[in-house]
This record gives C-alpha cells, structure tokens and sequence, in this order.
C-alpha cells in the first residue's frame, strides 16, 4: 500500500459492516396453516364464534391459512381456504363484527336470503346479531377486520349514533366511502405493527379506525330493545315477497300489498330500514343476482345482455352503467373474471 504523501501513518482501514436491509415490521402472525378440516374450523371458532365447516364436493386442494395481526381494539384475520368451502354458524357472532373484504378471489354472504358476492377492492359487514351463512370460492384470500361490540359501541357517542348500530348487508364497492374506507384500512394496518414508534397513540389509531368504519359502512341507528328483533314486520314480509319475485315483474302497489300495508308506509319503513327506496332495494337485489351469475358464468356461454334481460332491464347499456355505478367494474370484466 502507498505510504501517505505527508509521511504519516496510514490509518488502519475499518471492517465495513454488513449492510442489512431494514425490515418491515412483520404485520401477520402465522395460526395456522392446515389440510385438516376440524383445525381449521378450530381456529376461526376461536376467532369468531362456533359454526360448521363443509367443503363443497371434492376436498381435493383444501388447504386452510389463517394468520392474525392484532392491534387490541381490533383484528384482521386473512384467511383462505384454496377450495371451496360453505362457512354455517350456529348462530349470530354476538360478540363481533366481522367486515369481509378479500383480496383475490370472491366471498358471498348471505343473511336473510339475501346474497351479496364480495371481490377484491370491496367490502361488506356482517352484523353482530345477524344470522349468516358464507361460502368461500376457490382461490378466494380475504383480510376480514374483525372488530369487538364493545370497541365499536364506546365510539357511539362520538359519532352521534345514538344508538346500538346495525349494519344492513350491503356491498362497498365505488365511490367516496369505498376510497376513504381502503385508505383508511390500509393505513391503520401499517400504523399497527409500529404504534409505539409512531406519535399516534394506540386510541388515536382505534379511534381513527372506527369513525372511519361508521362513517362508510352507513349503520342504522335502532334502539338497543329492538335490536335482537331488528327490522319492522313490513319490511320482512316486503322482502320475502321481493326475494320470491325477483326475476319477474313487479310494483311497488303489489310489494305492499304483500307486505300488509299502505305504499307510503312502505316506503318509509324501506327508508327507515334501508335508506333506499323500495324501487331502488329491488334494482339493488336484481344486480347483486345478476353478478353471481356472471361471477359463476361461462365466457362463451353466457352473454351480458342474458343476464341483463334475465333480471329486468331491457337496455343492456342502462344495466352496465347501473353495475359499474354499484360494483365500480363492468359486467364483463366480472364474466371474464
């Protein structure tokens, strides 16, 4: 090695370190990872509440993952199950809510009759007191947020609810709310695995997390007594007549008439209860329908226009206008899916 121009003594060179990349924080503990049926429906009775596994026709490709990143107020269980499975609870979840939102693949939950397939990009909250049924497609992978009644609840008076919530099955799918809800989503699942490096508090994040849930999930406020009853008896009887009727023509004079009542008490017991006209809760109904069977649908044997004559619109161009609207996707990018 030269010597220094100066004359002085070179100075021994350091070791380098080693450069190590930073690693992000680890944001999923790992539960579970399984071919075997009753673990697997072991470790989300844990999590959720106690319900029956099945796999639809061949167990072949079963393969269950279950991995948790808990923030205290709240949970996010991604869970998948390679093949398709139905989820039967044997009752309400009582103790949580649960929001599905997947991220491949497609989820669809059912309450009352009432189907609503979820993708990717979209959510839908099941009520902590609704009895529910799910069956997951194959290849579906969903983050469900898991949130405790007792954390949602204490947030009530800040948002000026002033009731118990309830969330009516609806899809998250476009627009403002869906937008804020994913930011917000996003967001708060880093800020989780890092809080005590960041200046926001642990009940700030919480806080944060559920306004936002409030705010774009749309619950109805209904007194904490007629909850466990929740919904008047007109709109039942309304919606059983929708449900059996909805691939024919139909009034909103004969959807009362089923329902026992006047059309005025109707429309204010569907805004009370839904926040939608009776006409809109049925073109909602016939769209969500129509997206299973395009969801389910062949390419090459099934057409949009089908579908679209099937489930009452006659204009094709309306029908996909009204579906992008809804589902923020056309019918034929959910056909070729």
């Amino acid at each position: 090695m030269d010597e220094p121009l100066d004359g002085s003594a070179a100075e021994p060179s350091q070791p380098q370190a080693a450069h190590r990349p930073v690693q992000p924080p680890r944001v999923f503990d790992a539960l579970i990872d399984t071919h075997d049926i009753d673990l697997s429906r072991d470790s989300t009775t844990k999590a959720y509440a106690p319900h029956d596994l099945r796999p639809f026709g061949s167990v072949e490709g079963f393969r269950f993952r279950h991995a948790v990143q808990d923030a205290g107020a709240f949970a996010w269980d991604r869970i998948s199950y390679g093949s398709i499975v139905d989820v039967q609870p044997f009752g309400p979840l009582t103790q949580c809510y649960c929001l599905v939102q997947p991220d491949a693949g497609h989820v669809t939950v059912t309450i009352r009759g009432r189907d609503v397939v979820v993708g990717p990009g979209q959510s839908a909250m099941i009520d902590a007191a609704e009895e529910f049924t799910m069956r997951w497609h194959a290849g579906a992978v969903s983050t469900n947020l898991r949130v405790p009644v007792e954390s949602l609840h204490s947030m009530l008076p800040d948002v000026n609810l002033g009731a118990q919530p309830v969330f009516p099955l609806q899809l998250l799918s476009a627009g403002w709310p869906a937008r804020l809800w994913q930011l917000a989503n996003r967001r708060l699942r880093t800020l989780s695995a890092t809080l005590p490096q960041h200046s926001l508090t642990a009940q700030d994040a919480k806080e944060f997390l559920l306004t936002s849930l409030l705010a774009t999930h749309a619950p109805v406020a209904v007194e904490a007594n007629r909850r466990q009853g929740w919904g008047p008896v007109t709109v039942r009887r309304a919606e059983r007549y929708i449900s059996d009727h909805l691939d024919q023509p139909m009034r909103v004079p004969e959807i009362a008439a089923a329902a026992g009542c006047s059309v005025r008490t109707l429309q204010a017991a569907f805004r009370s209860t839904h926040n939608l006209t009776v006409v809109t809760y049925v073109r909602r109904r016939r769209l969500e329908h129509a997206r299973m069977q395009l969801v389910h649908g062949e390419p090459g044997l099934l057409t949009v226009t089908e579908v679209a004559y099937r489930w009452g619109f006659s204009n094709p161009g309306r029908f996909a206008a009204a579906y992008r609207e809804m589902f923020g996707r056309s019918p034929s990018d959910d056909l070729a899916c």
